[in-house]
């Protein structure tokens, strides 16, 4: 964490404070300023949903808390990479299969909205309580088409590839904005519209979510997980001390580091996707995974609440912190309903 935070704050004083907007206008530049960045055209989403069927586990994880595989339900057309350029979701899939736990059975979801099929798993307490159904993979919707000004770097998306690159939203999923992750341009419902970098909404509240969460840019029937919902997946693994180590994928796209092992048992399989600052430089994949949360930060409308695996401790974090503002670009996963 504090090595992230020394390198971004070198990059703000080396490039000076300037005022940020997380503009969700779809009538705002959608000029580059780097040429390998995604095109301006639009992918409008479907509000198409699919149906549901079952799928049992008969899978057991050696731990304090039970995993159970989640039910299936259809719903979305892949945009692999910043542009909304389609790719075949088949190719996507296979890309991120790779690196899940192959003792674990898991559930299955397709996105309506592109085509996309996710795993998922439910994770419980130890006592089979508490239960909660996530999706096993980072969120690879291309929520494009808007355009991203925040007075220093703009762009024709608020979702990317990590370095542009198609390959890495295969494997990795996404990168969104927070105004991207709560849908600030209400595509899907109004809850978060107009809300971004500056901008606090009680929606977002950690009150409000409590009894209402956010669908945000997930599908329908999903949600955008609150940070208390973050909190208790965490309780259900045994805290988050040991979190990091049981929620991250056992595999050597982590960079390796002496005493941390990444065991996945119970199939959450968290990849080190890395994330994208408000300047428009990619960083830390290989080390980090960050995850946003749908809680506004009660004390700054510049940030909000977000979830920090890294590859040199065995912990799971959540945290708000300085330059990790709303106009950085995260992970997201989504909660079943």
């Amino acid at each position: 964490m504090e090595m992230k935070k020394i390198f971004l704050t070198c990059v703000v004083l080396a490039l000076g404070l300037v005022a940020c907007d997380d503009s969700t206008s779809a009538n705002g530049s959608s000029g580059d300023e780097n040429p390998a960045e995604e095109s301006s055209s639009s992918v409008i989403p479907s509000e198409v949903e699919g149906s549901s069927s079952s799928v049992t586990s008969s899978s057991s994880v050696e731990s304090s808390s039970s995993v159970v595989s989640s039910s299936s339900e259809k719903s979305s057309s892949s945009v692999a990479s910043s542009s909304s350029v389609k790719s075949g979701s088949s190719v996507a899939d296979k890309a991120n299969w790779a690196y899940l736990n192959p003792s674990i059975d898991y559930g299955e979801f397709t996105d309506a909205r592109d085509g996309q099929v996710y795993k998922t798993i439910e994770i419980c307490d130890k006592e089979n309580k508490n239960c909660q159904t996530w999706m096993a993979q980072n969120l690879n919707y291309a929520y494009t088409g808007v355009a991203f000004d925040n007075g220093y770097y703009t762009s024709d998306s608020i979702s990317w590839c990590y370095d542009d690159d198609p390959s890495n939203c295969a494997t990795y999923g996404r990168l969104y904005t927070w105004a991207a992750a709560v849908d600030s341009v209400a595509i899907y419902k109004n809850y978060g519209e107009e809300c971004g970098y500056g901008k606090s909404c009680t929606r977002f509240s950690a009150s409000a979510l409590a009894t209402a969460p956010v669908r945000g840019v997930c599908p329908s029937g999903w949600h955008l997980p609150s940070n208390a919902e973050w909190g208790a997946l965490y309780t259900n693994v045994g805290g988050a001390s040991y979190a990091g180590q049981k929620l991250k994928a056992n595999t050597s796209l982590w960079t390796s580091y002496s005493g941390v092992t990444n065991d996945d048992s119970f199939g959450f399989s968290v990849l080190p996707a890395g994330g994208r600052n408000y300047y428009g430089y990619f960083y830390g994949q290989g080390d980090y995974a960050d995850f946003w949360s749908s809680t506004d930060y009660e004390y700054s409308s510049s940030y909000a609440w977000y979830q920090s695996f890294h590859y040199n401790n065995g912990y799971a974090e959540q945290d708000y912190y300085g330059n990790y503002g709303k106009n950085n670009a995260f992970s997201v996963r989504c909660l079943k309903d």
